[in-house]
């Protein structure tokens, strides 16, 4: 129907080659833009081409100097490879040291740890040997009392002398004279055994004090 239309209907020529010409100047607008874009097209193809080219040739002479540099050996190389294992064996060297140190460092702190454990325990024993020796000592009678005391006792022991200072009644006197003389002599030696003994026991307790007090000093001081 619309192709009998078509031929039915009257056209009118002018207007028709109006249309036909529009068409034309547009279709041939469009190939040439579709030629510049072609002809951009291989004039970038162009350019990368040479581009990669280009990159090629860099690539290849990069290649060229690093297998001169790989070759190369600089003229320090021996000395560094010696330095090197030189001081690998100083590094293992002083690994070796630093764990010796560190292990007698320990054994140090041991070994201070029970010295002061034995000398807090010498301390309380000689404390405790000094606060006996004081308490032995505040127990014991002074020696002039021990004296006063002897001396007493020997005057109640003496007998009382009847009978004239001459004669043959004096045989029993003069042995009881004797007697007693031979017990002043022996109270005597004892007396001074004694007085020896106690200053004996005091010199001890003097030095021990002097040397608990030195120890306490020289803790003071550590």
């Amino acid at each position: 129907e619309k192709r009998s239309r078509a031929l039915t209907n009257s056209l009118n020529l002018s207007e028709v080659e109006t249309n036909i010409r529009s068409l034309v100047t547009s279709a041939s607008e469009a190939h040439k833009v579709v030629q510049d874009k072609l002809a951009n097209i291989n004039n970038d193809e162009q350019a990368l081409d040479t581009k990669i080219d280009r990159r090629k040739k860099e690539y290849e002479q990069l290649e060229k100097r690093l297998a001169k540099l790989q070759s190369f050996r600089p003229q320090y190389m021996d000395d560094y490879e010696k330095f090197e294992l030189t001081l690998k064996g100083l590094y293992e060297l002083y690994v070796t040291k630093f764990r010796n140190l560190t292990y007698m460092e320990q054994l140090a702190l041991e070994v201070e740890r029970a010295e002061k454990e034995k000398t807090a325990e010498m301390e309380q024993t000689m404390r405790q040997s000094v606060e006996k020796m004081r308490s032995e000592v505040a127990k014991s009678p002074p020696i002039e009392s021990l004296q006063i005391e002897d001396m007493n006792k020997n005057e109640v022991k003496r007998p009382m002398v009847f009978g004239n200072m001459t004669g043959a009644g004096l045989s029993d006197d003069d042995e009881d004279e004797e007697e007693e003389e031979d017990e002043l002599v022996n109270f005597d030696e004892n007396l001074d055994l004694e007085e020896e003994y106690m200053e004996n026991r005091r010199g001890s307790l003097q030095r021990t004090e002097n040397v608990f007090d030195d120890s306490e000093n020289d803790e003071d001081d550590f």
